[in-house]
């Protein structure tokens, strides 16, 4: 296929079942050739329809890890944070807009996820994007809880934050009652990395609600990290988080 047309096809198309064993060779072809000291900016660029495309195909199970070509894991190799960091945010939106998600898909997911995870593990300051990323799936809540909070835990960790701050607290409160410990953690994380976040009227409403009901939990530790985050707040100058100290 020529140049032109296939980037029309990327850039205009959503990736055709029928013909993926024909474009097979232009996907591997392309991925070869992504720029791996480019810094992406540009949404409409190639390279991020060539990682929106593999991630639909991944999901749809029409590729997969450990394949003769190795397709999945040359784009993962030669992309940059930026580049990766698209691809897992892709199918975090799309999991947000899905309204149901067959058990063999999440399964698929989890494996990415993990995998990705790993990877990061080995060199934490080029995968921060990649692992903000997590935000989206972690809101999406098509995951088992105790599985999604656990890796949202790991990816704050090498992230420090995500741009869905304000989405993930909400999430953190609805998982509060049954996750104590592990929001709190999460809390924690956010707070020490996000500059002025906390300072939003929805983060303040909902911490609140969170720090409040955890510094009254019978679970010392529970209690105790809650007033450990509290007092970093007031220490802070949020002098009104100090009334959530009140016996």
């Amino acid at each position: 296929m020529g140049k032109t047309a296939w980037e029309s096809y990327l850039t205009g198309c959503s990736p055709y079942n029928e013909i993926f064993g024909i474009l097979r060779s232009e996907y591997l072809y392309s991925v070869i050739n992504i720029d791996s000291t480019d810094q992406k900016t540009n949404f409409f660029d190639c390279d991020y329809r060539i990682a929106e495309h593999l991630m639909i195909l991944y999901w749809r199970g029409k590729i997969a890890f450990d394949e003769k070509d190795e397709i999945l894991e040359k784009f993962f190799e030669k992309s940059q944070d930026e580049l990766r960091g698209h691809a897992l945010d892709f199918i975090g939106r799309s999991l947000d807009n899905a309204e149901k998600i067959e058990t063999e898909v999440i399964d698929r997911l989890k494996l990415l996820w993990q995998r990705r995870l790993k990877f990061a593990k080995k060199n934490l300051k080029n995968h921060k994007k990649e692992m903000a990323a997590f935000g989206y799936w972690f809101q999406s809540a098509k995951f088992e809880d105790e599985w999604s909070i656990k890796q949202l835990e790991e990816a704050l960790e090498i992230s420090g934050s995500s741009d869905l701050s304000y989405s993930l607290i909400k999430r953190l409160l609805e998982l509060s009652p049954v996750h104590p410990y592990d929001v709190l953690i999460c809390l924690k994380i956010m707070i020490a990395n996000e500059e002025d976040g906390y300072r939003n009227i929805g983060w303040n409403d909902d911490m609140k609600k969170i720090l409040f009901a955890t510094s009254k939990n019978p679970d010392q530790k529970i209690k105790e990290l809650a007033k450990e985050i509290i007092n970093k707040l007031v220490a802070s100058g949020f002098i009104d988080y100090r009334e959530l100290l009140d016996d």
